[in-house]
């Protein structure tokens, strides 16, 4: 088949549905971007932190809840003000990288120098010449809960750049839940404190998943919004748990199939069938109804279905269960007597609102004799008659060094030492690793250094022997011969 054939074969698949075009599919586009109250929310304070040039702004949800579709909203806004922008959808950088990966963004020309000192000072004269134009840039990056901790660190940097009408940039920081908690650590906590702006994006509920189904085919043209019905919807929701990713998935496939079998209403078994194949779990009947989006506080309680209390005799009407747990003591317990109770009997007697079966306070039982170790008769204990005080029976074989406590002391010592022997390696490991990588430099120094010729028998055992050689009264004559002169009056 050729590209047109697939192009027409695609085009006669939703236009069989009454679309013009796909409302589904993957890629984001800001035409389709959900108008609502948490979405419209978070695009307004973006905006309104631009243009107060607050600085620092988080955007944060799961993954799949549409942030980047926000983004490329939001981009279009600042092009239709003609506010400079940067978009960073590759987080994985160096923070010099990064630097230099933002200018190229704004198309500022760079230096040869790829220094980190140097690229600050270019964006900053780049940022005090367009403020003085009337822009606003903004830096936008995607995917932030990937930037290591150091980048995060180095994008204070950025922030300091101010003067006295605001930020001269502004950030937009959008990434999953995971960046909130990197935020929080101790070390980000001048960071965290610049943060002026943090919206975040809920999952859907099941009213908004409908209202979002319904926004996405009238935005492609549909006339009719039926192709989906309630129940295909609720079963929608019970697998994608309120992530418009997963929504759009299964809607486009589900359709895909509908068309295949000639039929113009997409079924819940449709969407079954999609499920199945991308191993998606879900819930049908009832429970589907319950709103797992919000958490057990914020649900509607009108959703949840009433739970029905089976009867525990034939005498006894099934009993509907408050929706709140409410205790009623039970005021019509049936007598304890001996004497047999008929079946009139008890069809007569009224049924209690909750039936408490008669319980009998528990018998404390004796405790069990403690099996003794063998290890418990190694040592011995026997009552000496003339002593009358208790002496220890040592059995052969015994090795108390076994069991001998240990020594607090021996053990505080053994810890420090294994402590040092992990940080030493870990030294020896960073030390290795640089000098492995600084030897060839060292190297080519060393042949450049050209030390003394050093003789140490002419250098100090010369200098000592001329030390020896000369007498200490200089004055007087000396000796050539070893022989003492001798003496007068002797002969």
């Amino acid at each position: 088949m050729t590209t047109a054939g697939a192009s027409r074969g695609y085009d006669s698949l939703f236009g069989s549905f009454g679309l013009k075009e796909n409302p589904f599919h993957v890629s984001p586009d800001p035409r389709f971007l959900f108008s609502g109250q948490a979405y419209q929310t978070a695009i307004a304070e973006l905006m309104f932190g631009v243009q107060t040039r607050r600085g620092l702004h988080v955007l944060t949800g799961e993954a799949g809840t549409g942030k980047t579709t926000l983004m490329r909203c939001f981009l279009q806004w600042l092009a239709d003000r003609h506010f400079s922008s940067s978009y960073v959808f590759h987080t994985h950088l160096a923070p010099a990288e990064l630097f230099e990966f933002i200018l190229r963004d704004f198309g500022v020309p760079i230096i040869d120098s790829a220094r980190k000192t140097d690229l600050l000072a270019t964006l900053q004269q780049w940022l005090l010449s367009r403020q003085a134009l009337g822009d606003t840039p903004v830096l936008i990056i995607d995917e932030a809960q990937a930037l290591s901790i150091r980048t995060l660190s180095e994008l204070r940097l950025l922030l300091n750049l101010e003067n006295l009408t605001g930020k001269l940039l502004q950030i937009v920081l959008a990434g999953q839940p995971e960046l909130t908690e990197k935020l929080h650590r101790p070390e980000l906590g001048a960071l965290r404190q610049r943060m002026m702006v943090h919206c975040r994006l809920p999952v859907l509920t099941l009213e908004d998943t409908a209202q979002y189904i319904d926004a996405r085919l009238r935005g492609a043209g549909a006339t009719d919004p039926r192709i989906f019905s309630p129940e295909t919807v609720q079963t929608l929701y019970s697998y994608a748990r309120g992530i418009p990713r997963v929504t759009n998935l299964l809607c486009e496939r589900a359709m895909i199939g509908a068309y295949a079998e000639h039929q113009t209403i997409v079924s819940p078994a449709h969407v079954r069938k999609v499920a199945a194949e991308y191993d998606l779990e879900g819930e049908t009947g009832p429970s589907a109804l319950i709103d797992i989006a919000l958490p057990p506080r914020e649900r509607d309680p009108a959703k949840i279905p009433p739970v029905v209390v089976p009867p525990k005799s034939i005498a006894e009407r099934p009993v509907i269960a408050a929706k709140a747990p409410v205790i009623v003591p039970a005021m019509n317990v049936l007598p304890a007597t001996h004497a047999p109770v008929s079946p009139s009997t008890l069809a007569s007697t009224p049924a209690p609102a909750v039936w408490f079966a008669p319980t009998r306070a528990p018998v404390p039982q004796p405790p069990k004799p403690k099996e003794k170790h063998s290890k418990e008769f190694i040592v011995e204990f026997c009552l000496d008659s003339a002593q009358q005080k208790e002496l220890p029976k040592i059995v052969d074989g015994f090795d108390w060094r076994k069991y001998r406590p240990e020594n607090p002391f021996k053990g505080y010592w053994s810890e420090i030492s294994r402590s040092f022997r992990s940080d030493s390696k870990e030294l020896y490991s960073f030390l290795a690793v640089r000098i492995k990588s600084l030897a060839p430099y060292l190297a080519s120094s060393a042949r450049k250094i050209r030390l003394p010729s050093l003789n140490v028998r002419r250098n100090l055992f010369g200098s000592l022997t001329n030390w020896l050689r000369t007498p200490l009264n200089k004055h007087r004559p000396r000796v050539p011969s070893a022989t003492p002169p001798a003496r007068a009056g002797k002969t």
